[in-house]
């Protein structure tokens, strides 16, 4: 919306500014004395330099507003605007500051050439062909400029027109030549207001306004022709005002991007503000949380012990009739106590100081004391060892309680008397180890979720357990630098994959 509005006014403005400039044009043709014809070394040196600072200065602000990698054409009007200034150096600036005299028979040619170069750049920007980059772009400009300078030094062509004290002179020939660039910068004008309209910069509407200026600077140029010489003329006075133009948008956009970039700094000190603001709940959540497991703990450790003691007391003092009863309060007891004890530990995992004291350790004692230490388990399981003797960089007693809960899972699903077996292999200068049983599987697709804090898989329904044992062990080695996950689902059994670095 605001992109059309902005498009609406520079139309406005376009036709308003091409009004006063026919009628300015009208003027100088009908009226002699309003032709300007004003001979100044001095005045033409430092009007040709506020020339190229404004073209350069828009040139390069055009090009920092490119954002998108591919060519657009954006990149054909800075292009065009580079030539310009090339053109406006090599035959106007530097002949003025090294005080050569440069005649309009030397001049007229080459920066007439430099001229259609430019248009063609317009007209490249208007259709919206595929082209070279800028920098590609400019370089070859600047040699088709020099290429045909010396083309031109040394073709035979008709003497330029001539501008002296009787009048000017002016053949068919060069009104021919004179009218494509014309037509060009035409073309490229409008072309730069579908750009103004779409993307609603106003470096880009003044440009639009410029182009459609220098439309009629080639009007001037083609009735009282001067080239880049000594004498200034009313198409110079144009071309001052289209760099004025051009310096005027290259003010209004440096002040857009100024507020663009307040604004994106205020929003970035906000979300920084907002993430403070997260981050100080976050942290008072867990705090609290925290204090509420430890309270909970604390509260339940005391009864929980009083009643696995008494129920052990009823145990030896009671009969056969009561025994299954006593035996489901002692089991319970130790679910319990287990589950105080697990939320105790998850309450220390997520604690900020939690961490692992890693050294090199020989990861074949370790696995070996793990098989031993499922052997005596419920089930009466058969755990082998099967692994590459190495060392790896972990805390033993962290990796061990990982590895055992592992172990008292697999044991835990498994059938009775089942084989549980734990390998170790080096792969690309890390140490896999591999925890398979026999059992039934994960009961679950969403094998991630397994590692969540107090979830079970189906096959888990009846099995004792609280669901944090996974948790925890995935948080330790990720302590570690490694990784905890179940490979292979498809396969029988379920297969628990434990993956950390070598010493």
């Amino acid at each position: 919306m605001i992109a059309r509005q902005w498009g609406t006014k520079t139309a406005a403005r376009g036709a308003a500014l091409s009004a006063v400039l026919a009628l300015y044009t009208v003027v100088v043709i009908a009226v002699p004395a309003a032709r300007t014809r004003l001979p100044s070394a001095t005045g033409r040196v430092a009007l040709e330099v506020a020339v190229v600072a404004a073209m350069g200065g828009a040139a390069v602000l055009m090009a920092l507003l490119q954002r998108t990698g591919r060519s657009t054409g954006r990149d054909a009007f800075v292009a065009a605007l580079v030539v310009q200034c090339l053109n406006n150096v090599v035959y106007g600036v530097a002949p003025a500051v090294l005080g050569e005299a440069v005649s309009l028979s030397r001049s007229y040619y080459p920066w007439l050439a430099g001229r259609y170069i430019a248009g063609l750049l317009l007209l490249a920007a208007a259709v919206r062909i595929k082209y070279w980059r800028v920098r590609t772009t400019v370089v070859i400009a600047a040699v088709a400029v020099g290429a045909v300078d010396l083309l031109i030094g040394r073709a035979d062509l008709p003497p330029p027109p001539a501008l002296g004290t009787s009048g000017i002179t002016v053949s068919a020939f060069h009104y021919a030549l004179e009218v494509p660039p014309l037509i060009m910068f035409a073309v490229g004008a409008i072309a730069a207001g579908r750009y103004a309209q779409a993307t609603g910069e106003p470096l880009e509407r003044w440009f639009t306004l410029s182009l459609l200026v220098g439309v009629f600077t080639q009007v001037h140029e083609a009735l009282f022709p001067a080239a880049l010489g000594r004498v200034i003329t009313s198409a110079d006075a144009l071309r001052a005002t289209a760099a004025l133009m051009l310096l005027i948008g290259v003010i209004a956009q440096v002040q857009r991007l100024q507020v663009q970039r307040d604004r994106a700094l205020q929003l970035l000190q906000e979300d920084l503000r907002a993430s403070r603001r997260s981050l100080d709940h976050a942290r008072q959540a867990r705090e609290r949380e925290a204090a509420f497991v430890s309270v909970i703990t604390h509260e339940l450790s005391s009864p929980i012990a009083a009643i696995s003691a008494q129920a052990h007391v009823l145990e030896s003092l009671g009969d056969d009739r009561t025994a299954p009863h006593v035996n489901a309060v002692v089991r319970e007891a130790q679910r319990l106590g287990g589950l105080v004890r697990r939320m105790d530990e998850l309450r220390n995992l997520e604690d900020d100081d939690f961490a692992v004291h890693r050294r090199p350790v020989a990861v074949v004692p370790l696995l070996d004391e793990v098989a031993s230490f499922g052997r005596g388990l419920p089930g009466n399981h058969v755990v082998t060892v099967d692994a590459v003797p190495s060392r790896v960089s972990a805390d033993p007693v962290r990796l061990g309680q990982v590895l055992r809960n592992l172990v008292v899972n697999a044991s835990r699903y498994a059938p009775a008397g089942s084989p549980i077996t734990i390998t170790g292999r080096v792969e690309d200068a890390r140490y896999v180890m591999t925890v398979i049983d026999q059992g039934p599987g994960l009961g679950t697709d969403d094998v991630e979720g397994l590692f969540e804090a107090w979830t079970r898989g189906e096959s888990a329904a009846d099995a004792e357990g609280t669901g944090l044992g996974l948790h925890v062990a995935q948080r330790i080695v990720a302590a570690h630098g490694g990784s905890l996950e179940f490979v292979d689902p498809s396969l029988p059994g379920a297969r628990a994959r434990v993956e950390v670095e070598l010493a």
